[in-house]
């Protein structure tokens, strides 16, 4: 946790005082999600959580992101989602495209944020009530920094509001 903080205060300081870098390529997104999938596969097994992180999407769409970058943001949402989530619950990742861009769709089936917490969420350093997580506390800086990346990406991060649980959305501009 302390290494994680460390590291979440770096990348504040470094975008700070010299921007972000973003080494954007034209790549297909699968062997990201593959890897995301891989790295949470244990933690939903012994957290008793359904997740698929593989959308159905063609493995040769291209797109164009900083791959560091998007499996930092990736990796934020997810594990937020594994503290607002229960055993039973579903973290699933969906995928579908406009006219202008690619899209991400983030979803669990957890306790979601208060209508209260929305205007916020993507602030530096803010949190929600820590009543409303499973044991691990976050930073307050995950949403903060996945948001800065995105926006560096050329992409959008919002938030999706559902009935249950929470959405969080990457909207990938599509490349001609």
């Amino acid at each position: 946790r302390l290494n994680r903080l460390v590291n979440e205060l770096l990348n504040v300081a470094r975008m700070d005082a010299e921007g972000l870098t973003i080494n954007k390529e034209i790549q297909p997104i699968m062997p990201l999600l593959r890897k995301i999938q891989l790295k949470y596969r244990q933690q939903a097994q012994d957290l008793e959580l359904n997740i698929d992180l593989l959308p159905n999407i063609n493995e040769d769409d291209l797109w164009n992101y900083d791959a560091d970058r998007i499996d930092q943001v990736l990796t934020n949402l997810i594990d937020n989602a594994t503290r607002y989530t229960h055993p039973g619950d579903s973290i699933t990742i969906t995928a579908n495209k406009d006219s202008q861009y690619q899209i991400l769709n983030i979803n669990d089936t957890g306790s979601g944020i208060a209508p209260e917490h929305l205007d916020h969420v993507f602030d530096r350093f803010y949190k929600v009530e820590a009543s409303r997580t499973r044991g691990k506390q976050g930073t307050g800086l995950g949403l903060y920094l996945s948001h800065s990346f995105c926006e560096a990406n050329h992409a959008k991060l919002t938030y999706v509001e559902q009935k249950q649980g929470a959405c969080f959305r990457i909207e990938c501009p599509i490349i001609y």
